[in-house]
């Protein structure tokens, strides 16, 4: 069931996303995630695959990373992504449980 509504999401959303890219397709940025998460997110993109979304996928790795200052931090290249493709798919996440975190 839930895959038959991906599918019909993935299609009612292909023309749109056509239509809105200069390309002949859209660039998604994926974040697979924790656990079940990449199994998920890689059943999703078959999903789309099928329904012939024009996505092309960037996948990238969230795992905070510790900086020189100590504090730990999104990748660089995540948010990178992110501001470029101004889409993105996220799979379940882990919450970090630490004091020191920074997003920005």
């Amino acid at each position: 069931m839930i895959a038959r509504h991906c599918i019909k999401v993935a299609t009612a959303l292909a023309p749109n996303i056509a239509k809105a890219s200069t390309n002949s397709f859209r660039r998604v940025t994926l974040i697979p995630g924790d656990g079940i998460g990449p199994e998920i997110s890689s059943s999703v993109q078959k999903i789309f695959e099928a329904a012939n979304a024009p996505i092309e996928w960037d996948p990238v790795d969230v795992t905070p990373v510790k900086g020189d200052d100590g504090i730990f931090r999104i990748p660089s290249k995540c948010i990178e992504l992110m501001r470029i493709n101004k889409i993105g798919l996220k799979g379940p996440l882990a919450t970090p449980n630490w004091q020191r975190t920074s997003f920005a």
